[in-house]
């Protein structure tokens, strides 16, 4: 199995967290300001994402950037929790 880009994983947490929260991509990137269609670049690894937009995806969900770091999925699970707070 190929291993996937740090890309895809970190478009898969954006989705992930999205989903989680109950957000749009609309919404999400109103909150990023952004077009909804860059969202879905994101997500699908079809762009690069810079750091600062990923810093900025990253307080637009109340998680810290290394959520997107992390290999361990309950580690993003926790900061989904923890944001909601």
């Amino acid at each position: 199995m190929a291993k996937k880009s740090i890309d895809a994983v970190i478009g898969e947490k954006i989705r992930g967290l999205r989903k989680a929260g109950g957000l749009s991509q609309m919404k999400l990137a109103d909150m990023v300001g952004v077009s909804y269609q860059q969202i879905q670049k994101y997500e699908k690894a079809s762009g690069n994402i810079s750091v600062e937009r990923l810093e900025q995806i990253a307080k637009a969900f109340k998680v810290p950037l290394t959520t997107f770091f992390s290999a361990d999925a309950v580690a993003v699970k926790k900061a989904v929790k923890k944001g909601k707070k």
